[in-house]
């Protein structure tokens, strides 16, 4: 699966003929001068008279959104991926995101049921499919948790489409066990833990120190603040000196040799990837969907009783997803 973040929606290239250039051109600077209610009619001219060149279905499809003309939007952006190459295609796809186009079926991805898909009808492909709700759920370990869920599709054979999945809505994986991926992604999410950077050692987190503290306040009519500070300075020239001038420190020795361990629960980092994708094109002759994915990311720094901070970041994402239709299965008894 390959996901590209659109930066770039309106799609240019090489000059074709004299008079279909001229009008590409000129619908073209009306875009960029906002000028919606020209330039649209001159892309579509273009269009009409270059059918099969998806990268001016594309343009159309964004100025047809600019002014506000969904239908026509949808049905130039879909001409788009009918005709245009991969970064054509997930323009479009970008495109029908916009306009809000949102091909599968709703409430069915965790409960297994099906609903009939129709694919756009300017994509020309007359197969009739279904898609079937189902999660999928890999083993979880103490440093990685993940679950995948989306849909499954299912040709309708002989005109039957089946109301509930026929793999089951939910998948375990187990070893040694054929557990069927969603054929369509629409929701996942990760989880990972593992070592973040270890605590730099102070003399207020230091056991060591704060014991020779305590001694010096174990002595009559001494003073707990100075005791600290007397005991903090003194760590700090032992780290200082080299080793084979130091004075006996045993407890502060320990501490900084076997710090990283000491520490390793309060160093822990978690991160989590989750992913919401809405279908916005489908074409099972073809064996792709469109996919517009909201991807969020957070970091997570955990310490050993509670959470020290946490950020996250979220990013529009265009995925070009590859699919095979399985077949639908004979009802038993069937033949």
């Amino acid at each position: 699966m390959r996901s590209v973040l659109v930066l770039v929606l309106l799609v240019t290239t090489p000059a074709l003929a004299q008079a279909l250039d001229s009008d590409w051109k000129a619908g073209l600077a009306f875009y960029r001068a906002k000028n919606y209610a020209r330039a649209c009619p001159l892309l579509l001219k273009a269009a009409e008279a270059a059918s099969t060149h998806g990268a001016i279905w594309a343009d159309l499809g964004l100025c047809e959104l600019k002014r506000g003309k969904k239908a026509e939007s949808i049905r130039a952006s879909n001409l788009a991926v009918r005709y245009g190459d991969e970064k054509i295609r997930e323009s479009a796809y970008f495109n029908l995101g916009l306009v809000g186009v949102n091909l599968a079926p709703q409430g069915v991805v965790s409960d297994g049921t099906c609903v009939p898909i129709e694919p756009p009808k300017e994509l020309a492909c007359a197969q009739r499919i279904t898609g079937c709700g189902h999660t999928i759920q890999l083993p979880g370990y103490t440093y990685r948790e993940e679950q995948r869920a989306g849909l499954l599709i299912v040709h309708c054979d002989d005109g039957t489409c089946p109301a509930q999945s026929p793999f089951g809505g939910h998948c375990v994986i187990q070893r040694d066990d054929s557990c069927p991926e969603p054929s369509i992604v629409l929701v996942s999410g990760e989880t990972s833990r593992g070592p973040g950077a270890t605590p730099e050692w102070t003399c207020e987190a230091s056991g060591a120190v704060e014991l020779r503290a305590q001694e010096c306040q174990s002595k009559k009519g001494a003073d707990a603040k100075m005791c600290a500070r007397k005991a903090c300075k003194a760590a700090i020239r032992w780290r200082k000196e080299a080793p084979a001038s130091r004075a006996e420190w045993k407890e502060l020795h320990e501490e900084l040799e076997g710090w990283a361990s000491i520490n390793e629960c309060k160093a822990c980092a978690e991160f989590t990837r989750k992913t919401q994708c809405t279908v916005v094109s489908i074409d099972p002759c073809s064996g792709r969907a469109g996919t517009v994915c909201t991807l969020q990311e957070t970091t997570r720094d955990v310490g050993l009783e509670e959470s020290a901070s946490a950020n996250a970041q979220s990013k529009t994402l265009v995925q070009e997803q590859s699919f095979q239709a399985a077949p639908a299965p004979k009802p038993v008894g069937g033949k």
